[in-house]
């Protein structure tokens, strides 16, 4: 007879959570990246022996990635560092010390660096998972912040930063990021993302081909890549020049424009800055923009008729657009795009997180 070491999911949902640290099966989730995938962590002589999906888990409904298994693996690694270690020599030279020792050593380095040179010579890092603790963030910042510094770095300088750019533009904030809404939306845009391989980032999405599958079947899923990525070659692939997105999107916009296709009730409620925006439209000709981004006039203006009609739409986009020359620029256009066609706050469309 073989036994399972995992109970069966209505009969461990019937039973509470062991007390922490007691041996047992706990419901948890993963904290690796976003998408908070559902975890079951199997604990015997107060360790974690075993790290399984939790089936039962209504958001990730038992999908989980292979780091996520595994994270118990980094906790009980043998070279995992649990002193401070101070190099004494070459690469890979270190020494045990205190955490007196090593705390005082670092605020002293600190304080000559920043006397001698200045507050803006420190720097800060913080990267994955790490990040992904508010803690962390915040005390990220309240540390730069009491030296001084404001120079902070992450995973999201170097591809995310765009982005957030563009958030600050449009809404004030960088961090008031929209998400498409998955479950119900039927006419969905990728632009610069490759969710099967990536999983899709800033869209707390475990099932995300199952997500996009559904859509596909009672609508459409058209993604936008200069190459046939594993996601386009799945769904509707519209090919466009490296970096042509901006003349894509000023495409799209100039198309709504010539043909009537914004609620005026849109623009009067969502809307602000219509006027300068209109302005610059005027100077995008669709024809030069299908010339410069390589995707025909007729495809342009068809896709940006489609999208409104489709009135359950959106925009989803991420790091391959934030990379480019008009990085900034894209992703605000982007932005423009879903709040013109009224995706924002829709059901099916582009969400915001709020209180409840």
């Amino acid at each position: 007879m073989v036994h399972s070491t995992q109970l069966d999911a209505k009969q461990r949902s019937a039973q509470p959570n062991p007390p922490t640290g007691a041996d047992g099966e706990h419901a948890t989730f993963c904290r690796l990246c976003e998408a908070h995938c559902g975890l079951v962590a199997t604990v015997r002589d107060g360790r974690v022996v075993k790290l399984a999906p939790d089936r039962d888990n209504p958001h990730s409904q038992g999908h989980v990635c292979i780091k996520g298994t595994q994270a118990h693996a980094i906790t009980y690694d043998r070279d995992r560092v649990l002193k401070p270690l101070k190099r004494v020599g070459g690469a890979g030279e270190f020494v045990e010390v205190g955490w007196d020792e090593a705390l005082d050593d670092i605020a002293a380095r600190l304080k000559t660096l920043r006397d001698t040179h200045g507050p803006e010579t420190l720097a800060s890092y913080l990267g994955n998972p790490t990040s992904f603790a508010a803690e962390n963030f915040v005390t990220q910042l309240e540390l730069m912040a009491a030296m001084g510094s404001t120079r902070q770095y992450g995973a999201s300088s170097q591809d995310t930063s765009a982005r957030l750019l563009a958030n600050y533009l449009a809404y004030g904030a960088p961090w008031t990021t929209g998400v498409p809404d998955l479950p119900s939306c039927d006419f969905l845009v990728i632009i610069g993302g490759n969710p099967l391989v990536s999983n899709g980032s800033l869209l707390w999405a475990p099932r995300i081909a199952h997500d996009l599958d559904a859509i596909a079947k009672r609508g459409r899923v058209v993604v936008v890549d200069p190459r046939r990525s594993e996601t386009a070659a799945r769904y509707e692939h519209l090919p466009i020049e490296p970096n042509g997105d901006v003349w894509l999107l000023l495409g799209l916009l100039r198309t709504l424009l010539d043909e009537q296709l914004i609620d005026p009730q849109v623009l009067a409620r969502d809307i602000s800055g219509w006027d300068e925006l209109r302005a610059q439209l005027l100077h995008a000709d669709v024809e030069y923009c299908a010339a410069a981004c390589g995707v025909p006039a007729k495809s342009i203006r068809a896709l940006a008729r489609d999208f409104v009609t489709a009135k359950r739409a959106t925009i989803y986009s991420r790091i391959g657009i934030c990379r480019g020359p008009y990085a900034t620029l894209t992703n605000f256009l982007i932005t423009a795009f879903n709040a013109l066609t009224g995706s924002y706050s829709r059901e099916g469309g582009t969400m915001f997180g709020r209180e409840i």
